[in-house]
């Protein structure tokens, strides 16, 4: 009784050493795996290790493919790249200064599923969090490892972003007065915003929010750093199509930079919400009697709206 018990003993201890593993990425398995060795002891855990023996052979078998080793195809330079999805193979030149992978989109296309997994799966481990757009269209693939990977890789970018807030939330419970875990909490929010993980009521909460701290800090900013403040202020606003906000925005702007183009822009951004021609006229009338400076895109746009033809010199300063 004793051996037996001790059997089953080792058994158990193997089966939670191999969850371990596997969250460490020392081994390939899946979860059931583990849990279905778990139900069978001994034979169970025999079966286990046959599946990851075989699962690594595999894994060799994928880098012996006609495309080479992923981690060496998916290396290219900004001038020299050259893809033949046709032959189903992927061709880089090596950067010695910098290292770039394929965008997923093009690894999508790629018809051999094993290359396609290979590249993905590269890709992923490269860093996720710049694929965000790319990873959510992975997720409608027909191919349904491909949207696991796609899956898992969103879930751990979302997952980051929660352990850093809460990172954030509890050292600012601890010091309560610390205005720069203010700020720190508020570029990771940015971050968490342009991520594109976001996306309906979620991402127009989290742009409220942004807009509230925004209009906090701009408040005990000096002067130096108000301008980028009330910048955001405003394109946060904008996004949210807040036409209020935007004029209170805008007011603020007025006040010390009403010589500014950025100012301009916004009362005109402010004014086509609004759907409001004859504002909008009366803004770029103002910008010329002003002989304030516009970009060239802004100087055409000024000559639609003012009626002009492009060969009309008015607005050019």
């Amino acid at each position: 009784m004793l051996l037996i018990a001790m059997v089953f003993l080792l058994h158990y201890t193997c089966c939670f050493l191999s969850i371990g593993m596997l969250r460490l990425r020392k081994i390939k398995c899946e979860y059931i795996d583990i849990c279905m060795a778990f139900l069978i002891p001994v034979f169970g855990l025999l079966m286990l290790i046959i599946k990851c023996i075989s699962n690594r052979y595999e894994e060799r078998e994928a880098d012996d493919l006609e495309v080479g080793n992923p981690t060496e195809v998916l290396k290219m330079t900004d001038d020299a790249k050259a893809m033949d999805v046709s032959a189903k193979s992927i061709v880089m030149d090596e950067d010695d200064v910098k290292e770039k992978v394929v965008p997923i989109t093009e690894a999508l296309v790629v018809n051999d599923t094993e290359t396609r997994r290979a590249l993905i799966i590269d890709v992923l481990y490269s860093g996720p969090e710049d694929y965000v757009k790319q990873l959510f269209e992975a997720k409608a693939n027909g191919d349904t490892e491909l949207v696991h990977y796609a899956a898992t890789a969103l879930t751990e970018i979302q997952k980051e972003f929660d352990l850093k807030f809460r990172d954030i939330m509890a050292r600012k419970i601890e010091e309560p007065d610390n205005k720069a875990l203010d700020t720190e909490y508020r570029k990771l929010l940015e971050l968490y915003i342009d991520s594109g993980l976001l996306k309906g009521e979620g991402l127009k909460n989290q742009l409220l929010k942004l807009s509230g701290l925004l209009e906090q800090e701009l408040h005990r900013a000096d002067k130096r750093g108000k301008w980028t403040l009330i910048n955001k202020k405003a394109q946060t606003d904008l996004r949210l199509k807040d036409i209020e906000a935007l004029k209170s925005d805008i007011r603020y702007m007025m006040t010390d930079w009403n010589d500014r183009e950025e100012t301009y822009v916004y009362r005109i951004q402010g004014a086509v919400l609004e759907r409001d021609r004859k504002l909008i006229k009366e803004i770029f009338k103002e910008i010329r009697d002003k002989g304030i400076h516009l970009s060239s895109e802004l100087k055409s746009l000024a000559r639609f709206w003012d009626g002009e033809t492009e060969g009309n010199g008015a607005f050019v300063r």
